[in-house]
């Protein structure tokens, strides 16, 4: 299967499972890698490794979003729409991952370009915005309304997704009074 597109390969909903689960499984390793690091902390063995634990994250993310707005197969669907749930969880966690942060921190970026100097602030910030810095109540007060975002909001997507209203006009002439924008469906 390929690893960029979940969809060239992707038709049953245990392929979309495991397509998920490759970059799911690749971000956290990068995240392994990045907190076993000894000595000093640099852009390539540390913020290098958090970029593609993220990107792979995003990749996750974005594709099963997308097979659950409109992969033909509704058991496809539902599984994107479970896959949603634990990719968000794994976002989350990671944007409260406190050893994380501190080892992002620790990067000496000085004698970086001003693109990844900036790059590490925004990531940085990106942490003390999500709570990483909160105590352990607040940090789990986080957690569970991101979890109960995620899952409200697919339940919305999913409403509206699943809504197919019809309007049944028996005589086309009916229509004639409707905006002209209305008669051309």
């Amino acid at each position: 299967m390929e690893l960029l597109h979940v969809w060239n390969g992707a038709n049953s909903a245990e392929a979309m499972k495991a397509w998920v689960e490759t970059h799911l499984e690749s971000s956290r390793k990068k995240i392994a890698e990045l907190l076993e690091v000894s000595g000093p902390r640099t852009v390539e063995n540390t913020l290098a490794l958090y970029d593609r634990a993220s990107w792979h994250l995003r990749m996750a993310g974005s594709q099963s979003g997308v097979m659950f707005m409109v992969h033909p197969l509704a058991g496809v669907r539902d599984a994107a729409q479970e896959l949603q749930q634990a990719i968000s969880a794994e976002g989350v966690a990671l944007s409260l991952n406190r050893e994380v942060y501190k080892a992002l921190e620790g990067v000496d970026a000085s004698r970086e370009d001003d693109a990844t100097k900036y790059y590490l602030e925004r990531v940085l910030l990106g942490y003390r915005l999500s709570g990483v810095d909160k105590d352990d109540e607040t940090r789990e007060k986080i957690r569970s309304l991101a979890d109960k975002m995620t899952e409200l909001s697919m339940s919305f997507s999913r409403t509206v997704q699943d809504d197919v209203r019809k309007i049944a006009v028996d005589d086309p002439n009916d229509l004639q009074a409707a905006p002209e924008d209305v008669s051309r469906l």
